[in-house]
């Protein structure tokens, strides 16, 4: 059994085996299976369908649990879903559930395109009120293993990450269990926009299950001193005080106001992304926030699967299905990249929306902390956002405690995506790992934990 697939292009394969080794070593049974080889395998269907049917193959034949995807869009092929009629007119989300969700509801193997018309997931938003006008491909979306994509543009991107895990594992570890260097772990950072939009009570109950578990929770709210104001110096300040925090060390960073593509709120960017010094004392972030996680695509510019190139605008409702894999010029990066891949320094996972996020979304941040609250210590990121999931996908589409019906939740089940290594044990290893790791490779764990 292999709880752990490691899924990336050959070119990198000596670093993914190597991290597949760490994990082995440190009681996580890994393997490694090359973008190619997935390809090769099966028979028919585009990068992404025979890639999956890879992925049914070793949940079924080896036990799979957990599948860590590793290259960002212009490495490791995308499903990209289609919505029509929303009020941005047609659009195409990178769905990562796509390879999650293996079966339907009868136990068999679900391709996604159930009226076979190569367009996959397809939803109609046009009447709302009923679910088998939206969902016309049927899928159940209930994840049958747990997906993380690490958005690793190049093979230095894919090991600046790689790194930081085994590096996370061991110092989260030493915090939680033995206060070394300090209890850095056990703080939580939960950060709002002005009220509203950034709603501190829902900021708060979303907390509420880390402070029931020990964690100290250091709120920083926009409409509270000392971080209100709307001048540029008061995003200054917001900005060096969050940089603060997150260099003394966290172990979860939520976030819950408005975002982009390359900043928090306006404030915290990208360019103070770069500027932290937190190596060792990474948090896992949650953001409850439009655009953060978008790492694919412009939505109106990008090569199509017919192999052209396509611009457009918002109202356009007949946008061509977009390449799996993009070139560089059409692969978008955002801060999910800019906090895991680009620096030592950041996060060591992200949970962000690819594209807007609305509010019918809110609820996964309530549901990933409570996991963490329920499951045995240290849980895995992966099993914490698979409960997070099923239970937004079985209590939210029915209207839910949102209000909003199931409209939004149903695009948020596919455009809220899991970055980072699905198997990382949050809170690092446990004290007695050793005892699983006979053949360890002590150079490689000296090289992780910086020795």
């Amino acid at each position: 059994m292999h709880e752990l697939l490691i899924m990336g292009p050959a070119a990198w394969k000596s670093s993914l085996d190597r991290f597949a080794r760490y994990k082995c070593d440190t009681a996580m049974p890994a393997s490694v299976l090359t973008i190619e080889d997935a390809q090769s395998q099966s028979p028919s269907g585009d990068p992404p369908a025979r890639i999956k049917r890879c992925i049914e193959r070793e949940r079924r034949l080896r036990g799979t649990k957990y599948v860590m995807l590793v290259g960002d869009a212009n490495v490791f092929p995308v499903r990209y879903v289609r919505a029509i009629n929303t009020e941005w007119g047609t659009i195409f989300y990178p769905s990562d559930l796509y390879y999650a969700d293996l079966y339907d509801t009868s136990g068999a193997f679900d391709d996604w395109d159930a009226d076979g018309d190569g367009i996959y997931a397809e939803m109609d938003f046009k009447e709302t009120s009923s679910g088998a006008k939206f969902n016309i491909d049927k899928i159940n979306l209930m994840p049958d293993v747990v997906v993380g994509r690490v958005p690793a543009s190049t093979q230095a991107e894919a090991d600046t990450y790689l790194r930081k895990v085994m590096e996370y594992e061991f110092a989260a570890r030493e915090s939680l269990a033995f206060g070394y260097p300090s209890r850095w772990f056990q703080n939580a950072l939960i950060v709002g926009g002005y009220d509203g939009f950034g709603n501190k009570a829902i900021s708060n109950q979303h907390a509420a299950p880390l402070g029931a578990t020990g964690f100290t929770l250091i709120r920083r709210f926009r409409d509270d001193q000392p971080w209100s104001g709307t001048k540029p110096e008061d995003n200054a300040r917001r900005s060096a005080e969050l940089g603060r925090l997150l260099n003394g060390g966290a172990g979860f960073l939520h976030f819950y106001a408005h975002g982009n593509t390359h900043s928090f709120a306006g404030w915290f960017s990208a360019t103070d992304v770069a500027g932290l010094a937190n190596e060792g004392r990474l948090p896992v972030v949650v953001a409850i926030s439009c655009l953060t996680a978008k790492f694919a695509i412009d939505k109106n510019a990008y090569l199509t699967a017919m192999g052209t190139s396509w611009t457009g605008t918002s109202e356009v409702d007949s946008r061509p299905t977009p390449a799996p894999v993009q070139p560089t010029n059409h692969d978008r990066d955002s801060m999910a990249e800019e906090l895991l891949v680009k620096h030592d320094a950041g996060a060591v996972a992200y949970i962000g929306a690819a594209h807007k996020f609305e509010h019918g979304g809110k609820p996964l941040g309530a549901y990933f902390f409570e996991a963490y609250r329920d499951l045995p210590k240290p849980p895995s990121l992966g099993d914490m956002w698979g409960s997070a999931l099923k239970r937004f996908i079985a209590n939210e589409l029915g209207g839910g405690t949102v209000g909003m019906g199931p409209y939004y939740a149903f695009i948020h089940a596919h455009k809220v995506m899991l970055f980072g290594d699905p198997s990382l044990r949050v809170g690092g290893l446990q004290p007695r790992w050793s005892q699983h790791a006979g053949h360890l490779d002590i150079e490689l764990i000296n090289e992780a934990v910086g020795a």
